[in-house]
């Protein structure tokens, strides 16, 4: 598989921070990209209006053909179906009011349309294609940009974009913190039990780690980048350590009871993890580290009193009793 065919291109947002930065340097793409067809390919700089184009190639003396720009990520509403007709409608007035004609217009979305929106998209072409007679309507969305980068012709723009050198370019935006659903009390996680072997009961802000850890883990899993998944496996397998190599150490005092020893472990684990520096192109927060460890906990790989394993089996046990056909834990593979 290669780079072109699993691009996500919400990627422009996530690595530049921010939707405003992102259209920019989505548009910058799309004009390398038709460059690759057609060297003349330019943009408009507005001033103080762009005259309804993004790309164009051709002459705004004779003929032109147009490529609009919009970065609608996640989808095409009715507010993005209007800035879609308000473009439209500007480029045709604006060719009119200065003497020249559009011979096609095509639309540039980063976003894989839904039978709704693409339905929606066919019947303006039509109704468009009565009131702009002569006018060749396309449409560039996410599979055809693909297909597009795909091509040998366009690597170059390909691995300017998105290859290894371009990725994490610009600062990404710090991951959000997102509260705990109502309903997401995770009575029955392992990670709760194993916190309450070792005597801490009062665990409402762990829950909420965990559950950002997991918003965290899911999100990155989805977009399927490389980078970020191995900086998430990174996060992942470097807190599991701090918790291997403390869980090695001697007591420090002799005669400690096993649960303040438990607590003790505790307490000392989630001081250095919540420490751990951001990994690489994810800028994580400190929860995300400590719902982090709550994660391989989880995933019964740690605990936090000597008979952890024990704790992580019954409970493996009791979930299979009650749901035999049920996954033992609640975290997203990675």
């Amino acid at each position: 598989m290669t780079l072109a065919s699993r691009l996500d291109f919400r990627e422009h947002r996530f690595r530049l921070g921010s939707d405003d930065a992102a259209r920019v340097d989505f548009h910058r793409m799309l004009t390398a990209l038709i460059q690759v067809e057609y060297p003349t390919a330019t943009e408009m700089r507005p001033n103080p209006g762009d005259w309804g184009i993004d790309t164009f190639v051709g002459s705004l003396v004779d003929r032109v053909n147009i490529w609009q720009s919009k970065y609608f990520a996640d989808g095409i509403d009715k507010s993005q179906k209007d800035q879609v007709r308000e473009s439209l409608v500007s480029a045709m007035t604006n060719a009119s009011a200065n003497g020249y004609t559009v011979e096609s217009w095509t639309l540039c979305v980063p976003c894989d349309l839904d039978p709704p929106e693409r339905q929606w998209w066919d019947r303006r072409c039509k109704a468009w294609a009565k009131e702009f007679p002569g006018l060749v309507f396309d449409l560039w969305d996410a599979p055809r940009l693909r297909g597009k980068l795909m091509t040998p012709d366009a690597a170059h723009v390909c691995d300017q974009f998105y290859g290894p050198a371009r990725v994490w370019i610009a600062q990404p935006q710090m991951a959000d913190i997102v509260a705990l659903p109502v309903q997401e009390t995770y009575e029955g996680a392992l990670f709760v039990k194993q916190l309450a072997a070792a005597g801490l009961l009062e665990v409402d802000a762990q829950k909420v780690a965990f559950f950002n850890a997991e918003v965290l883990a899911r999100d990155v899993v989805n977009r399927g980048v490389p980078e970020e998944r191995q900086a998430l496996l990174e996060l992942d397998y470097t807190v599991w350590e701090l918790w291997e190599q403390y869980v090695g150490m001697p007591p420090s005092q002799a005669g400690v009871d096993a649960g303040t020893a438990a607590r003790t472990l505790f307490a000392t684990v989630m001081q250095d993890v919540r420490r751990l520096p951001s990994p690489g192109p994810l800028p994580t927060r400190t929860v995300h580290h400590t719902g982090m460890m709550h994660r391989v906990v989880e995933t019964g790989r740690a605990g936090w009193v000597a008979s952890w394993r024990h704790v992580a089996a019954e409970h493996t046990e009791q979930c299979q009793v009650n749901d035999p056909s049920s996954s033992t834990t609640l975290a997203v593979q990675l």
